[in-house]
């Protein structure tokens, strides 16, 4: 494999730091190259880090997985002190990961209940909200609802148009 043969050259050009490694490690010299048992040692730096992790992440072959997948998949073949740390930052911002991934946690903003009065007439706690961007109709494209909170939990559905404006919802409402 030509990208193996780049990394061999790699390390006989950073021999420091495969003395540096070699006892940390229990790095093994074989035919020429470094080995930390089946796995070929990568001395190259962020550029042949950056060949290794794009093979193993974002090629179509692998397809954008997760860090552990990906650190596990180049595992089987490279490896570097800092292999971990590094693959986890590159996938954590790959920008195709981040833009398909689904959120397993979404906020879920805590919801407040209107509390009933006990006691309370019917339409004495309201809410009012608007239904807008409907087909025209007798002039109206919007619906104003008015539901009672405490007594009937009823509903009252008044016609409006998408540009009402406070005086008018104050106008539907008093109707």
């Amino acid at each position: 494999m030509v990208f193996d043969e780049q990394i061999c050259r790699q390390q006989k050009k950073h021999l420091e730091k495969i003395e540096e490694w070699k006892d940390k490690y229990n790095l093994k010299h074989l035919d020429g190259n470094w080995w930390k048992g089946t796995t070929l040692v990568v001395t190259g730096g962020e550029h042949m880090w950056r060949n290794i992790v794009e093979l193993y992440h974002d090629s179509p072959t692998t397809g954008h997985q997760g860090a552990f997948k990906t650190i596990g998949m180049a595992n089987r073949d490279y490896c570097w002190p800092t292999m971990w740390e590094y693959l986890k930052k590159y996938v954590q911002g790959c920008g195709a990961c981040q833009q398909n991934k689904s959120n397993t946690h979404p906020n879920k903003p805590p919801l407040q209940p209107i509390a009933p009065e006990i006691n309370a007439e019917p339409f004495q706690t309201i809410s009012m909200d608007f239904i807008v961007k409907l087909p025209t109709s007798k002039g109206y494209n919007s619906i104003l609802t008015i539901t009672d909170h405490d007594c009937t939990t009823a509903v009252i559905l008044l016609p409006c148009k998408e540009t009402i404006n406070t005086p008018g919802v104050a106008a539907l409402f008093k109707e």
